[in-house]
């Protein structure tokens, strides 16, 4: 017996692509840049613009809106919103739990939500690498 609807399996798959897609694009792009070694890694931010420019390209989802205040965000900018804030990571393995949970989860606001803690989780990582690398150098703390 097959109890999941016809339209959800089609969302679900146009899901899955749309991540497909996005991951095959950035990191081709970025394994292309092989012939220029003197071109630093993109830092964090960089890999976010890009994941949500390949997104607002390859996002097909169709969003419909009422709202005409223009100083909103759009679903559109939104669902881009947050499905690049799971490439911000250097190393993807790293992030892969938080990546798979957000394949799964279809609200948009509970996309950003995982989003959200992940990246307090990257954030708090970081300043504890910070922290130990100034103690290591002996230096004052300034966080």
């Amino acid at each position: 017996l097959n109890t999941i609807p016809d339209s959800k399996k089609d969302k679900d798959r146009e899901t899955r692509k749309t991540l497909g897609k996005l991951e095959d694009r950035f990191y081709d792009d970025d394994e292309n840049g092989d012939e220029n070694l003197d071109t630093p890694p993109p830092d964090c931010r960089r890999r976010y613009q890009q994941a949500y420019r390949i997104v607002m390209e390859t996002d097909t989802q169709g969003y419909v809106s009422s709202n005409s205040d223009e100083s909103m965000r759009s679903a559109k900018d939104l669902a881009a919103v947050s499905w690049a804030a799971f490439m911000t990571g250097s190393a993807p393995d790293e992030d892969a739990t938080y990546r798979i949970q957000a394949i799964d989860e279809r609200d948009v606001f509970e996309r950003l939500k995982l989003a959200s803690v992940m990246l307090k989780q990257q954030k708090d990582g970081l300043q504890k690498k910070v922290l130990k690398a100034k103690k290591d150098d002996g230096d004052e703390l300034d966080v």
